[in-house]
């Protein structure tokens, strides 16, 4: 959800050849079209990057290092936080590149996955990222959002915050939880249109074998 007509918020799903799935949310600084352009950028390069590299640290790394001169000359970066999962195992692979960490939801429970948080994109060149290694059993769920989820004010100016999104997951029944969570901030803000672009990325393993 765009805060204006244009924003600088990014998410993408992409098949791999292994059967899995390599998903990320990206954040650009600013607003408007000069985001909208380097977001646009960003997600044109992932896709050359994600089937390049076998791990997604390397991805990250690929990625910066494509858009390191392009971003660094005009003051801009962006935040990314990348996963790989693999839906027959569980397996996840995570690497944060300066961005919010992920929440796993799991009987209603929600809780931070400890991932170290690298360098945003197009602060350094070729700089390093850790892949994290987590499990996802059958029936939970991988939150990933973006800052216009967590610093949404209502009229009283306070933030909605993680402690929201906590609050929103054990009240209600799910997952999946993405679209309700969207609608929770909604309402918790005071004006139908939101101060910064909003963006939620669920991945959900189902309760039952495919």
């Amino acid at each position: 959800m765009p805060a204006g007509y244009l924003g600088g918020d990014l998410y993408d799903w992409m098949p791999m050849p292994d059967g899995s799935w390599t998903v990320y949310i990206a954040d650009v600084s600013d607003k408007g079209p000069p985001a909208a352009l380097y977001m646009a950028a960003l997600w044109s390069r992932m896709r050359i990057e994600a089937y390049r590299h076998q791990k997604i640290g390397d991805v990250l790394r690929g990625l910066n290092n494509a858009m390191y001169s392009l971003m660094a000359q005009e003051g801009f970066f962006a935040t990314i936080l990348i996963c790989n999962f693999h839906p027959e195992t569980g397996r996840l692979l995570m690497a944060n590149g300066g961005h919010l960490p992920a929440l796993k939801v799991s009987n209603g429970e929600t809780e931070e996955i400890p991932v170290s948080r690298g360098v945003a994109l197009g602060l350094q060149r070729d700089p390093h990222f850790r892949e994290e290694k987590f499990q996802l059993p059958r029936g939970q769920s991988v939150i990933l959002f973006s800052d216009g989820v967590t610093e949404a004010r209502n009229k009283a100016d306070a933030f909605f915050g993680v402690h929201g999104i906590k609050q929103y997951v054990r009240a209600k029944d799910g997952p999946p939880w993405g679209d309700g969570l969207v609608r929770a901030v909604e309402k918790w803000r005071p004006s139908s249109k939101p101060a910064d672009d909003l963006t939620v990325v669920e991945i959900w393993r189902n309760s039952l074998p495919n």
